[in-house]
């Protein structure tokens, strides 16, 4: 088997590194809005709606942890997703996937959900998460683009 089509595990849980910066950045954001002076009651709708935004960026980041144990990219560009009991369901791409240097985004729908799948170099084995990065990007710049409306 080729080497560079061998299929990509990836664990479904979200880095913690991920998840306490978006916890540290929620914070600073509160506490750059309490630091105003008086405290009014659009300043408590502020505070209260970038709480909210915390707990929904939290939920978005584990739901694929909550749901799978991990997902697979194969030599077909197939993403199979295996769940805590051990079925696989297949995968697909619902947009364009984020790929940088730090971090990877893949947005997936499986079995009518959507999830989020992050990945960091801690998440990954950093020769697996730079295949993977690879094959996003020629996979991105084999497909054509379209501009404007249709």
């Amino acid at each position: 088997m080729n080497p560079f089509t061998a299929p990509l595990p990836f664990a479904a849980r979200c880095s913690p590194w991920v998840l306490r910066g978006s916890a540290v950045l929620h914070g600073v954001g509160v506490l750059a809005l309490a630091a105003t002076w008086p405290f009014t009651v659009s300043l408590a709708a502020a505070v209260f709606g970038v709480g909210l935004s915390a707990f929904g960026v939290h939920r978005e980041l584990t739901a694929a942890g909550r749901a799978f144990k991990a997902f697979v990219l194969d030599s077909q560009g197939k993403w199979l997703a295996t769940t805590l009991a051990g079925e696989q369901y297949p995968a697909a791409g619902r947009g364009s996937p984020l790929v940088g240097a730090l971090i990877t985004l893949i947005p997936l729908r499986c079995r009518g959900q959507r999830y989020l799948l992050v990945l960091t170099r801690d998440m990954a084995h950093v020769d697996t998460l730079r295949r993977l990065r690879v094959r996003l990007r020629f996979e991105s710049a084999s497909s054509p683009t379209t501009y404007g409306a249709a």
